[in-house]
Parts: structure tokens; sequence; C-alpha cells
């Protein structure tokens, strides 16, 4: 995905907004007043990667805290949150957890949750199913090497569940919005797709193709992958 930014374990940086042409949702944030945002999660994309390119999206300033694995960090932070898990997001002084809130938080706020309560709805319902679908791709990834049967059996239940019978339902429920949080969860499953070796021949599906350059050319979303901190997953 291009060349990252090296950055070591645990470090906190403030994720300044790029400035590039005007992003079709920009106009939405004229009033919205800025509060102090910072992002909490381990030093992976992971549960966290789909805020962090909202964020990126939306132009907006962010503090991006990635804690190691080992040490005392996580542990001493853990009685904070709220259910005791990452990722996390802190706004002001409050504290948000699970993915799936947090990017519907920034998504609500920042114009990526489509125009009133049944594109929300059908938004929220696309990226439960691809969460759903992220569920064996996580269980595919703690398999070992020579467990081929099961990453086979797994990558076929992928393949058939998502690419050819969900998808195209995707689509066409996305068609004629502006770019939404659904849409950055759909490019982060490509993401996760290619991590647990599940590689899809594009040509064979142009759909999937033109979406994903839809998303992955917007110039806000290059110029985060060029530069995030490159992780394993």
């Amino acid at each position: 995905m291009g060349s990252s930014s090296s950055r070591k374990t645990g470090e906190t940086v403030i994720v300044k907004p790029v400035e590039t042409t005007e992003f079709p949702q920009d106009s939405k944030q004229s009033d919205v007043k800025m509060p102090k945002y910072t992002l909490i999660n381990f030093n992976v994309r992971g549960r966290g990667e789909v805020s962090r390119i909202l964020f990126a999206l939306a132009g907006v300033e962010y503090e991006d805290k990635r804690l190691p694995f080992d040490g005392d960090e996580w542990p001493k932070l853990k009685p904070q949150m709220p259910f005791a898990q990452m990722p996390a997001l802190k706004i002001d002084d409050t504290i948000l957890c699970q993915a799936e809130a947090i990017e519907f938080f920034i998504a609500r706020t920042y114009g990526f949750a489509g125009s009133g309560p049944m594109d929300e709805s059908r938004i929220l319902m696309i990226g439960n199913c691809v969460n759903d679908t992220l569920a064996p791709l996580f269980r595919l990834h703690s398999l070992p090497e020579e467990e081929t049967e099961a990453k086979a059996s797994i990558h076929a239940e992928i393949l058939k569940k998502y690419v050819d019978e969900q998808m195209p339902t995707y689509f066409r429920m996305l068609e004629n919005m502006l770019i939404s949080m659904a849409d950055v969860q759909i490019v982060g499953l490509y993401d996760w797709l290619g991590v647990t070796g599940i590689e899809l021949d594009m040509k064979d599906y142009p759909k999937l193709r033109a979406h994903k350059e839809r998303i992955t050319k917007e110039p806000r979303y290059a110029a985060w992958v060029e530069k995030r901190p490159k992780t394993r997953f």
C-alpha cells in the first residue's frame, strides 16, 4: 500500500489534516465545534483503522496513541476504559469504546453517515454484515500455517458469502451516496482479505475494483496510507 513512516511502538503523535482539494463532506463541518480527540489502540491497523481513515477523509486532527503489546502501559490504562478494551476514542473528557460505535460517531459527526435515518440504517446494516465477515477472517489469521485444509474451508466460506452473495447488495444500497462509513469498512475488509492470504483477481470483479479505486484514490485516503506506520495487520 505504498511506503510507510517509521514509528516506535507505543509512540503518540498528533495526526494533522492533509491539505488537499475540498472534500464533499467538508461543507457539513462548518458548525462542528472541534473537541480534542485521542484514538487509543495497539500499534496495529486492526479494529482502529476505519476510524483513522474516517478522520483522514474528514480532515480532522486527532492524537493517534498506539500502545505496545508488551510493557505496563495497557494494564495501567485498562481500568479507565468503559469495557476494559480497545480501540477507544477519548472526546475531551468522554471515552467511547467498541470499534463500530467509534466509527459511527465519527461518521455521524463529519458527514459519512448519509443523509437521514434510512441512509444511516443502511450504512449500519452493511457495517454489521462486514463485521460478521471479519469474524472468520480473524479465526483464519490465528490458524497455524500447517492448517491448510481448515484455511481452504474458511477461504471458500468467505468468498461465497461475502464476494458472491453480499457484495452486490452492498453496492446497490450505497449507490448515489457520498463516501460513507460503510465504504471505508468494505475497503478495510479488502485489506484483511490480503492479510489472511485471500487474493482476489480484480479483473473478475469489476464492481469491486471500481469501488476500491473510488475510495483509495481519494487524495486524503492515499496520503494517510502513505504516511501511516507500517504494521503487520
